[in-house]
């Protein structure tokens, strides 16, 4: 009965990335997923940093969709910019 309320950091990642493509989830799912973030620390850090790359390639994908420039290479690199943006959020949060 409780694993049926507790899941694993494994499904609680499938959740986080569900919840990260869609925009939300189902009322049950959310609710599992954030009694695991609620005692597992490390899923907690990684659903930060999730939202952290996430908000960044977003924004890199806004910033090459209103420039000039289609090359494919600059839609698949960070700027040194981008970059040290994405270490120094990443660090901050240690």
């Amino acid at each position: 009965m409780v694993s049926f309320f507790l899941i694993s950091c494994q499904k609680s990642t499938l959740l986080n990335e569900e919840k990260l493509s869609v925009g939300s989830l189902p009322f049950f799912k959310q609710w599992q997923l954030s009694i695991h973030l609620k005692i597992c620390a490390a899923c907690r850090r990684y659903v930060q940093q999730s939202e952290v790359i996430d908000l960044i390639l977003q924004e890199k994908l806004n910033k090459n969709t209103d420039s000039v420039s289609n090359s494919a290479d600059d839609d698949l690199t960070l700027t040194p910019d981008m970059r040290a943006k994405l270490l120094e959020r990443l660090r901050s949060e240690n």
